[in-house]
């Protein structure tokens, strides 16, 4: 006769909860994420310093300097939890708000604004919708393809402003630039490999 104890099945655990294993080193990721605290200082410079900013440009937008800023602190958090541990809804919901922001922003007044290119504030929507989905985790083909093909467009965008501007001499404008194109990279890279960076997602 044998004996058949019954034992409780193992309840699965979130996936917010659950250890993940980053393919890159955890003092890449820090490096990384150190990299975009600067962006969050270039871009609280340039939200405070609007006197600075207006001479160099001709004009100074607070929605555009705080979109930026709030993206680059976000990245800090996906990157390296441990240094900015703000749970992974709360960025989804800030970058989501965001992005409506700027979608309405693109249909209304950002329209009339005269430095203002037409694309900019879409630019903006796509930003920070695709930093809110992959904060969300969610993930379906057609918004992974959509989502790598607008990284790739992003980053090949600002590569090119860069070069442009390396000479210019013009800190704010070498400063946009790499910060943009860092986003853009790292984004693409976490799209097509987000195997490499699973750290991120233990929050």
């Amino acid at each position: 006769m044998h004996m058949h104890t019954h034992m409780p099945m193992p309840m699965p655990m979130p996936m917010n909860d659950m250890p993940q294993q980053s393919g890159l080193p955890e003092w890449a990721l820090l490096a990384l994420a150190t990299w975009f605290v600067a962006g969050a200082c270039f871009y609280l410079y340039r939200l405070i310093f609007a006197k600075e900013v207006r001479a160099v440009y001709g004009y100074w937008d607070i929605e555009n300097e705080l979109g930026h800023g709030v993206c680059m602190v976000a990245m800090v958090t996906m990157l390296a939890p441990m240094l900015l541990p703000v749970p992974a809804v709360v960025w989804a919901g800030i970058l989501g708000a965001g992005a409506v922001w700027f979608f309405v922003r693109a249909l209304t007044w950002g329209r009339k604004l005269p430095y203002n290119k037409w694309w900019w504030d879409w630019a903006h929507v796509g930003m920070l919708a695709g930093m809110a989905i992959m904060f969300a985790g969610i993930s379906f083909p057609v918004i992974t393809i959509a989502a790598g093909a607008f990284w790739l467009w992003f980053s090949g965008y600002y590569a090119y402003e860069t070069f442009h501007d390396a000479g210019s001499g013009k800190p704010l404008h070498i400063g946009s630039d790499l910060a943009h194109l860092s986003m853009g990279v790292m984004m693409l890279a976490m799209t097509v490999a987000p195997g490499l960076f699973m750290g991120h997602m233990a929050m």
